[in-house]
């Protein structure tokens, strides 16, 4: 019988891929804020123009980082929404959305705050508990230990931080300063974040990964065995028809 799971790897593998691409703007948004907080000083307006250079420096990493942004949030919702479709044909738990839901919640505004961290809380803490699988004490220590949240928490903080950054630096009047060079330091604050964020998310992804590898793998000696059978989606229709009719018997 053909294993009704998806094999998500290859996304999983695309999506690190990705999220390696967001490194190399990290570490150029981080140097420019260094670069910032370090060499440019309040002097009335001599280094004006050095102030200028480098908001235009941040400006292009921040472009050039979001079209990296847009890929790996593609890449990442569409590997986090096989992910979750693999619990959904297991049914071995009530989830709270439904699959298309683990793509389009990244970019519903308002609600990709919410849906996506809830979403990735649901497959790490489900994806090994999958068809009862036997755990020791310390494996089910070690899944109570979720790290999505403080994923979430970096990864907000970052956006609000690198952001913060780039719009107090570009002002004047905070402190008499000729442009509001202290904002630097918020930028390198959350370009910090970032970092923590971004590889917290890849050790996410390879770990939920490694996980739904181990069970398809077992799914699939299961099914070649028999000792496991899925009902195709004819059969849980006609099951589905049957028990309404059952019902309304009942009920008549």
């Amino acid at each position: 019988m053909q294993n009704p799971l998806e094999r998500n790897r290859s996304r999983a593998n695309f999506a690190i891929i990705t999220l390696w691409l967001i490194l190399p703007f990290i570490l150029l948004s981080a140097a420019s804020y260094y670069y910032l907080v370090t060499t440019i000083y309040r002097d009335g307006g001599v280094f004006i123009n050095p102030i200028l250079d480098n908001m235009e420096w941040q400006k292009e990493i921040a472009f050039g980082r979001l079209i990296i942004l847009i890929i790996t949030g593609i890449s990442f919702a569409s590997w986090m929404s096989a992910a979750y479709r693999n619990l959904k044909v297991l049914q071995q738990h009530e989830l709270s959305y439904s699959p298309s839901t683990a793509f389009v919640g990244w970019f519903i505004p308002l609600a990709n705050l919410f849906i996506p961290p809830k979403m990735l809380s649901e497959i790490w803490k489900f994806t090994p508990d999958a068809l009862n699988e036997k755990r020791t004490a310390a494996e089910k220590e070690k899944d109570e230990v979720s790290p999505i949240g403080a994923w979430w928490f970096f990864y907000l903080m970052a956006g609000a931080g690198t952001g913060a950054g780039i719009f107090l630096t570009s002002i004047k009047g905070w402190g008499g300063d000729v442009y509001n060079y202290k904002g630097g330091w918020i930028g390198l604050a959350g370009c910090a974040c970032d970092l923590v964020a971004l590889f917290t998310a890849m050790y996410m992804v390879r770990e939920i990964s490694r996980r739904e590898t181990a069970l398809y793998e077992r799914v699939q000696q299961q099914l070649d065995s028999g000792e496991l059978e899925f009902a195709s989606g004819e059969e849980e229709e006609k099951r589905a028809s049957d028990e309404n009719a059952m019902n309304e018997e009942a009920t008549a």
